[in-house]
C-alpha cells in the first residue's frame, strides 16, 4: 500500500495523494516483472532482468542479459569456465545496463532501478552516472566476490541505497512456472 500524504484542496477538505516511495507490495510487483523480462535471455546458468521507474513508480524501460548486438551464441556461447576470452563475459550486455541505455532520458536522477541479481562493478558505475536514487534487487549470489564487494562500495560511496526485500514468493517457483506456461 501506498503510503498518503495529506494536503487541502481549494475546498478546504483534506485530500490523500500518494507519496513517493515503494511499499513491499510495488517492490514485490516490479520485481516480479522483472524476474519475468528476465526470462528473455537465452543464457543458460544466469538470466537477470532489470526495470528502470521513475519517483511515480512507472516503468520507464527494462533489459536482460544478452549477448552484444551483433554477436551469436555460435561466436561468443555462454561459457563460464575457460580462458576470459573464450567465455562470455567480455561479451555479454547485463541487464542493468541493457535498461539503462533502453531509457530515453539521460538523468535519472531519483530513479529507482529493480534487477533480479544484485548489479556488478561494472554496472554499479553506470547506476551512479546515470544518478539512479535507489537500486532493489531480488537476490545476491555472489556476496564474497570481488566484483560484488567493488559494486556495493561504489553504490554507497555515490548515496545510492540499495535493499533486497522480502517478497512472498520464490523467484526459483515463478521462473518454473512461467517455463512450463511457455511449453504448453
Amino acid at each position: 500500500m501506498t503510503s498518503m500524504m495529506a494536503f487541502e484542496d481549494k475546498s478546504n477538505e483534506a485530500v490523500e495523494v500518494p507519496t513517493p516511495g515503494a511499499s513491499m507490495e510495488e517492490d514485490a510487483g516490479f520485481l516480479l516483472i522483472a524476474l519475468v523480462v528476465s526470462l528473455r535471455s537465452r543464457d543458460p546458468s544466469t538470466q537477470v532482468g532489470a526495470l528502470v521507474t521513475d519517483a511515480c513508480g512507472h516503468i520507464l524501460s527494462s533489459g536482460f542479459n544478452r549477448l552484444s548486438r551483433g554477436l551469436d551464441e555460435t561466436s561468443a556461447g555462454y561459457r563460464r569456465d575457460g580462458a576470459w576470452l573464450g567465455t562470455k563475459y567480455p561479451y555479454m550486455l547485463c541487464a542493468e545496463l541493457d535498461a539503462l541505455l533502453s531509457c530515453a532520458g539521460s538523468d535519472l536522477r531519483d530513479h529507482r532501478l529493480y534487477t533480479t541479481l544484485h548489479p556488478c562493478h561494472l554496472c554499479a558505475k553506470a547506476i551512479v552516472e546515470k544518478g539512479i536514487g535507489e537500486v532493489v534487487y531480488l537476490e545476491d549470489k555472489y556476496p564474497d566476490k570481488d566484483f560484488r564487494i567493488a559494486a556495493g562500495r561504489i553504490l554507497a560511496a555515490a548515496g545510492v541505497k540499495a535493499r533486497r526485500p522480502s517478497v512472498p514468493w520464490s523467484a526459483d517457483v515463478v521462473r518454473a512456472l512461467i517455463r512450463a506456461a511457455r511449453r504448453e
